[in-house]
């Protein structure tokens, strides 16, 4: 608009000095320099507008950038909040604290000769838990440590049977240790955990395990077996498929450092009770293996001395593997043993993770009692969801027992579908 009329007063004056003889007067030339001057006025005021308005559109920009900044800012923080800072923390600062555990979930389908019945049980082979640990690094070879772990295991598949389905609530605690680590000098635990022998029958390398294991029993333990005239006998399945495994117990425990792979334990614990293990584990040609023997004293009447080891092996190329191990129990009615083996074959079908198959075999001599035998062959396949610590299994096992002087008794046949998930 201020452009328009400069033009019309320029034009206006152009016209005026066009007029023959300077017939412009003095009052017109005036009139339009008045005009020119207030639309020169009127174009500062209008360049000074813009330019305010500029500085403030600049201003409302840096205030968008801050704000964006701000905002962007408290997303981070938050972000660390729920992500980087834990959910539990510690009362001492100097102490890392983890909350683990897991559920593992059967679904047993069973038929003890007379009828077939299924049990929803939760796996003694590895029960359900939860567990919070302590570590405080004193320096990077030592450290102290605590571990809670309680057992949470409705309808335990070692107490569940045909004339109790419910079986019950196992809630108990596993372990309550403080653990003194250095890697020159050892580790000593001291609570109750594991004794030296725990799980030395159990080394496994075939990824089957949770459901095939030396003690066959745990899936079904609380099982009874019947008699030819189809009755119940007072003989449950883990009095007779047992690996003579020495329980958790109240203990002092010291490891040695690993050397070449190798390792000690001893163990001395409540009423009189002892033990001696050594492990070996190892890798190299494109095999993996390990190992393991030791022999406890349970303190029990009529038990002496339990002898036990097992060893695995696990060829990386192929996936085949093949684990054994053997148990004696020194017992004043005849000798128990334990035979076990298993061949196994591990492919990675797919990206989430590994399937693995396994055949087994047992065989348990004098347990429960002199002359008793049990022999077991189960197969398991299993598919493991990495990413979620999942993994889903399905096997099929019988149970055979002859008594060494009483009346015969019915096969057992198990067909087992499972889940467990760590977290």
């Amino acid at each position: 608009m201020a452009g328009k009329g400069l033009a019309t007063v320029l034009l206006a004056g152009a016209a005026l000095a066009a007029v023959p003889g300077g017939s412009a007067t003095a009052q017109q030339s005036r009139d339009v320099q008045r005009q020119i001057e207030e639309l020169r006025q009127q174009i500062l005021r209008q360049q000074q507008t813009i330019g305010e308005l500029q500085r403030r559109l600049e201003e409302l920009q840096g205030e968008q950038t801050r704000t964006r900044a701000k905002v962007e800012e408290g997303a981070e923080q938050a972000r660390r909040n729920v992500v980087d800072q834990p959910l539990v923390q510690s009362g001492s600062p100097r102490v890392r604290v983890a909350v683990t555990g897991q559920i593992d979930r059967l679904l047993n389908l069973a038929d003890d000769g007379k009828q077939t019945k299924a049990y929803f049980v939760d796996n003694n082979v590895s029960v359900s838990r939860l567990r919070v640990t302590g570590t405080a690094e004193l320096s990077d070879k030592a450290s102290i440590g605590t571990n809670l772990e309680l057992a949470i295991s409705p309808n335990n598949s070692a107490e569940v049977s045909q004339i109790d389905e419910a079986g019950g609530q196992r809630s108990e605690f596993r372990k309550t240790e403080g653990i003194f680590k250095h890697t020159d000098y050892g580790t000593i635990f001291f609570g109750k955990g594991d004794p030296a022998t725990k799980d030395i029958t159990r080394i496994d390398l075939s990824g089957t395990d949770v459901l095939a294991y030396p003690a066959t029993g745990d899936i079904v333990g609380g099982l009874l077996f019947r008699d030819n005239d189809d009755d119940l006998t007072g003989t449950t399945v883990n009095n007779v498929f047992t690996d003579f495994d020495s329980g958790r117990q109240d203990r002092i425990r010291y490891d040695t450092p690993i050397l070449a792979g190798l390792t000690g334990a001893f163990s001395y614990g409540s009423d009189q009770r002892w033990g001696a293990a050594v492990r070996w584990a190892g890798t190299g040609h494109g095999v993996e293996a390990a190992a393991g023997i030791g022999v406890q004293d349970p303190s029990a009447e009529d038990i002496d001395l339990v002898y036990a080891g097992s060893a695995s092996i696990l060829h990386a190329a192929t996936g085949l593997n093949l684990t054994a191990a053997s148990a004696s129990r020194d017992q004043d009615d005849g000798t128990g043993r334990l035979y076990y083996v298993k061949g196994g074959w591990q492919h990675r079908f797919f990206d989430f993770g590994t399937t693995a198959f396994s055949i087994d075999y047992g065989l348990d001599e004098d347990t429960p009692g002199n002359g008793d035998d049990g022999t077991t062959i189960g197969l398991v396949a299993l598919q493991n969801i990495e990413r979620y610590g999942t993994e889903l299994f399905a096997g099929f096992r019988l149970y055979d027992l002859d008594p060494g002087g009483g009346p015969g008794t019915q096969t057992i046949y198990v067909g087992t579908a499972g889940t467990r998930v760590k977290f």
